[in-house]
Protein backbone atom coordinates (compact mmCIF):
# COMPACT_ATOMS: atom_id res chain seq x y z
CA UNK A 1 0.00 0.00 0.00
CA UNK A 2 1.48 3.51 -1.05
CA UNK A 3 0.70 6.18 1.53
CA UNK A 4 0.54 9.75 -0.38
CA UNK A 5 1.13 12.96 1.93
CA UNK A 6 -0.62 16.30 0.64
CA UNK A 7 1.60 19.24 0.29
CA UNK A 8 1.51 21.27 3.29
CA UNK A 9 -0.42 24.58 2.71
CA UNK A 10 0.62 27.78 3.78
CA UNK A 11 -1.85 30.00 5.47
CA UNK A 12 -4.63 31.70 3.37
CA UNK A 13 -4.47 34.82 1.75
CA UNK A 14 -7.09 37.18 0.15
CA UNK A 15 -8.34 39.92 -2.16
CA UNK A 16 -11.10 42.02 -0.83
CA UNK A 17 -12.46 44.77 -3.35
CA UNK A 18 -15.53 46.52 -2.00
CA UNK A 19 -16.93 48.78 -3.83
CA UNK A 20 -14.72 49.19 -6.77
CA UNK A 21 -15.20 50.50 -9.33
CA UNK A 22 -14.54 49.19 -13.31
CA UNK A 23 -14.78 51.11 -16.59
CA UNK A 24 -16.82 49.82 -19.30
CA UNK A 25 -15.05 47.04 -21.19
CA UNK A 26 -12.21 47.44 -18.66
CA UNK A 27 -11.00 44.35 -15.89
CA UNK A 28 -9.42 44.34 -13.15
CA UNK A 29 -7.08 41.53 -12.23
CA UNK A 30 -8.30 40.35 -8.57
CA UNK A 31 -5.64 37.81 -7.81
CA UNK A 32 -2.16 37.49 -9.90
CA UNK A 33 0.29 35.18 -7.62
CA UNK A 34 3.00 32.71 -8.92
CA UNK A 35 3.67 29.19 -7.18
CA UNK A 36 1.51 25.83 -6.60
CA UNK A 37 -1.97 26.14 -4.50
CA UNK A 38 -5.47 26.23 -4.82
CA UNK A 39 -7.66 28.79 -5.27
CA UNK A 40 -9.84 28.33 -2.29
CA UNK A 41 -12.98 31.19 -3.67
CA UNK A 42 -13.60 33.98 -5.90
CA UNK A 43 -17.03 36.31 -5.09
CA UNK A 44 -17.64 38.25 -7.45
CA UNK A 45 -21.75 40.74 -7.07
CA UNK A 46 -22.38 42.86 -9.72
CA UNK A 47 -25.27 45.50 -9.65
CA UNK A 48 -25.89 43.99 -13.44
CA UNK A 49 -25.17 40.86 -15.25
CA UNK A 50 -22.65 42.20 -17.76
CA UNK A 51 -19.47 40.80 -16.46
CA UNK A 52 -17.42 38.18 -16.84
CA UNK A 53 -14.63 36.13 -14.89
CA UNK A 54 -11.58 34.46 -16.58
CA UNK A 55 -9.30 32.43 -14.68
CA UNK A 56 -5.98 31.06 -15.83
CA UNK A 57 -3.70 28.73 -14.30
CA UNK A 58 -0.32 28.38 -15.11
CA UNK A 59 -0.14 30.16 -18.22
CA UNK A 60 -3.47 28.54 -19.70
CA UNK A 61 -7.12 29.90 -19.31
CA UNK A 62 -8.89 27.63 -18.14
CA UNK A 63 -12.09 29.63 -17.96
CA UNK A 64 -13.85 32.30 -19.71
CA UNK A 65 -17.30 33.42 -19.31
CA UNK A 66 -19.95 36.15 -19.13
CA UNK A 67 -22.28 35.70 -15.81
CA UNK A 68 -25.02 35.11 -18.70
CA UNK A 69 -22.55 31.54 -19.77
CA UNK A 70 -21.67 30.88 -16.57
CA UNK A 71 -25.71 30.86 -15.41
CA UNK A 72 -26.46 28.41 -17.94
CA UNK A 73 -23.84 26.40 -17.13
CA UNK A 74 -24.62 26.84 -13.23
CA UNK A 75 -26.42 22.95 -12.62
CA UNK A 76 -23.56 21.19 -15.14
CA UNK A 77 -20.78 22.26 -12.93
CA UNK A 78 -19.81 21.53 -9.61
CA UNK A 79 -16.84 24.89 -9.12
CA UNK A 80 -18.82 27.33 -10.34
CA UNK A 81 -22.59 28.89 -9.37
CA UNK A 82 -23.87 31.80 -11.22
CA UNK A 83 -27.05 33.28 -9.78
CA UNK A 84 -29.12 35.99 -9.18
CA UNK A 85 -28.53 37.21 -5.94
CA UNK A 86 -32.38 37.19 -2.94
CA UNK A 87 -32.89 38.19 0.25
CA UNK A 88 -34.26 35.88 3.32
CA UNK A 89 -37.82 36.25 2.00
CA UNK A 90 -36.90 35.51 -1.40
CA UNK A 91 -36.89 38.72 -3.18
CA UNK A 92 -34.55 39.66 -5.71
CA UNK A 93 -31.95 42.09 -4.73
CA UNK A 94 -31.16 43.46 -7.74
CA UNK A 95 -27.47 42.02 -7.52
CA UNK A 96 -25.64 39.18 -9.34
CA UNK A 97 -23.32 36.70 -8.09
CA UNK A 98 -20.57 34.45 -9.51
CA UNK A 99 -19.02 32.02 -7.20
CA UNK A 100 -16.11 30.11 -8.21
CA UNK A 101 -14.08 27.24 -5.71
CA UNK A 102 -11.42 24.94 -5.32
CA UNK A 103 -9.40 25.36 -8.40
CA UNK A 104 -5.96 23.71 -8.29
CA UNK A 105 -2.37 25.57 -10.19
CA UNK A 106 1.14 24.48 -10.05
CA UNK A 107 2.69 27.20 -11.30
CA UNK A 108 0.84 30.48 -11.19
CA UNK A 109 -2.88 31.60 -10.88
CA UNK A 110 -4.53 34.94 -12.62
CA UNK A 111 -8.13 35.63 -11.95
CA UNK A 112 -9.68 38.43 -13.72
CA UNK A 113 -12.89 40.44 -13.62
CA UNK A 114 -14.36 42.11 -16.45
CA UNK A 115 -17.09 44.87 -17.25
CA UNK A 116 -18.26 44.06 -20.75
CA UNK A 117 -20.91 46.48 -20.02
CA UNK A 118 -21.46 49.87 -21.90
CA UNK A 119 -21.23 52.05 -18.74
CA UNK A 120 -18.61 51.90 -15.35
CA UNK A 121 -20.29 49.47 -12.06
CA UNK A 122 -19.24 48.79 -9.15
CA UNK A 123 -18.65 45.55 -8.30
CA UNK A 124 -17.70 43.80 -4.21
CA UNK A 125 -15.07 41.08 -5.26
CA UNK A 126 -13.67 38.39 -2.47
CA UNK A 127 -10.86 36.08 -3.63
CA UNK A 128 -9.38 33.95 -1.59
CA UNK A 129 -6.34 31.47 -2.13
CA UNK A 130 -3.72 29.42 -0.25
CA UNK A 131 -0.33 28.33 -1.35
CA UNK A 132 1.43 25.09 -0.70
Amino acid sequence: MTIYRLPKRGPAKTSDYLSQAIGAGAYLDVISVDGSGELDELMVLSPNTNFGVTLATDGTTILSKTYTQLNALTQSLRFVSAFAEVDESGTATGKYLIHIKGISFLESLVARVTNTGGASATFDIFGKYTLS
